[in-house]
């Protein structure tokens, strides 16, 4: 084999390669395949896994003896109820998402009709011709 064959191989492995890395990577660190623009969105997300870090650590001082039964009962109610409200806030901005997409469907449904002069599905023997 020739220098230049046997360079032009480890080149197109080497390729092959950093290609194979590139895909596999977001599997490997579990990266998120779309993150969200919206910062209503992740600062929602970050105030749930704070109250749930926070819920974690007070079970595990409860369960160390560092905290009392009643202060633990107190600061985790408050912790879930934190957590709770980041839910409710996430799912209302996924049901104005929902309806924003209805919204939109609905325009491009209407503008459709309007184009093809309201032709029911699967007639095109009324289709202007033009």
């Amino acid at each position: 084999m020739s220098t230049i064959a046997l360079a032009a191989t480890i080149a197109s492995i080497a390729l092959m390669g950093s290609i194979m890395a590139w895909v596999i990577a977001p599997l490997i660190t579990g990266a998120a395949a779309a993150p969200d623009d919206d910062p209503r969105v992740l600062a929602l997300l970050l105030a749930r896994e704070s109250a749930l870090t926070e819920a974690r650590d007070l079970d595990e001082a409860l369960a160390a003896g560092r905290i009392r039964d009643e202060d633990h009962a107190a600061r985790r109610r408050i912790a879930l109820e934190r957590g709770a409200a980041a839910l409710q806030a996430l799912d209302a901005i996924a049901a104005e998402r929902s309806a924003d997409s209805s919204v939109h469907a609905a325009r491009i449904e209407a503008e459709l009709a309007r184009r093809l002069g309201d032709v029911p599905h699967g007639d095109r023997s009324a289709e202007r011709v033009g």
